[in-house]
């Protein structure tokens, strides 16, 4: 890792993310995917973008092999609370949304990320099953997904969701895979400083690991 982290940066990552994602769910690259891979893959890719700043210092031009390798076979499943489902997804969509990257040339290695990202993600969906690997903010959130723990209200919730879930919701069984909205909209500016002061706290937490 880099200790260059700057919170601006952060936010013109997750902004951009959500403008490449829109494009990217118009092409066929997002039409091949399956319905249910659809429904996750603005999650997926939103975690990817943020893990890949926060923890490496790396912003879309500088995605790597290793990394990618380390964020989709440790970092997901260890820190992502969701269900198994999410995790078989990953590999699919990433590929897809790494491959729209290189052809549309916003970044120039997409071809070779994607070439590695399907091995990666399935070991990372096998090792998702692991709990001794889980953080402490996971083995909650799988709590609260098997009904055992709940929040008081629903910001309670979203809070969580934001700040240790890397935006991923939790859902239970019957709800199936999370569903990105329909337009994927630009940060408010309340927006823009919750993730400033989550973005901010999250990498003090890494250097204080």
């Amino acid at each position: 890792m880099i200790n260059n982290f700057s919170s601006q940066i952060a936010d013109q990552n997750l902004q951009r993310n959500r403008d490449w994602f829109n494009e990217f769910r118009s092409t066929d690259n997002f039409q091949r995917l399956s319905h249910e891979e659809q429904r996750a893959a603005f999650f997926v890719t939103q975690a990817f973008s943020e893990m890949n700043y926060v923890y490496f210092s790396r912003e879309p031009k500088d995605w790597s092999v290793e990394n990618m390798k380390r964020i989709v076979g440790v970092y997901f499943p260890s820190m992502i609370t969701a269900l198994p489902e999410f995790f078989t997804s990953v590999g699919p969509i990433l590929q897809a949304f790494l491959g729209f990257l290189q052809q549309t040339g916003k970044i120039k290695n997409g071809d070779e990320l994607a070439r590695h990202v399907r091995q990666a993600a399935k070991s990372g969906a096998h090792f998702a099953d692991f709990t001794d690997s889980w953080s402490e903010h996971k083995k909650m959130g799988m709590q609260v997904i098997d009904g055992e723990v709940k929040f008081p209200n629903k910001r309670a919730l979203a809070n969580f969701v934001a700040d240790f879930n890397f935006g991923v919701p939790l859902v239970g069984v019957a709800e199936g895979l999370p569903e990105a909205p329909s337009n994927v909209i630009a940060f408010s500016d309340e927006q823009r400083a919750r993730a400033k002061e989550r973005l901010e706290k999250r990498q003090e937490s890494v250097w204080n690991r």
